[in-house]
């Protein structure tokens, strides 16, 4: 008896620890946030550019979490889609700086650095 309760004891305590660890390993709001500023930085999808050839050199003025989907994938190559919103300015060729504003959709990762990335959904 006292066996039997030891191994329910054991197994409860390493499935929240399972537990625990997987909830801790998905992205916090700021860390998406960060990470979506960044690839935003680089280049503005054609979505929220409204451009046919997006944009580029972004200064960004916002970028908020409005929903985040569960993991997909597995080992390594593990993702979150999530759902912006953002709002900024960017270059657009032949078009010079402009605003852009809107809800895009990304991808977070970690990297092989151990650090989050976003990329853009349909890049």
């Amino acid at each position: 008896m006292i066996n039997r309760k030891r191994d329910i004891s054991a197994f409860i305590i390493s499935m929240l620890t399972f537990i625990l660890t997987a909830c801790s390993s998905s992205p916090s709001n700021s860390e998406i946030e960060a990470a979506v500023k960044q690839s935003l930085e680089k280049r503005v999808p054609v979505s929220l550019a409204k451009h046919l050839t997006g944009g580029e050199d972004a200064i960004v003025e916002e970028v908020k979490v409005i929903k985040v989907g569960q993991a997909q994938g597995k080992g390594s190559h593990i993702y979150w889609p999530v759902i912006i919103y953002a709002r900024g300015t960017c270059v657009k060729m032949f078009g010079g700086r402009q605003p852009f504003e809107g809800q895009a959709e990304y991808y977070i990762r970690k990297n092989a650095y151990g650090e989050w990335v976003a990329q853009q959904k349909g890049f």
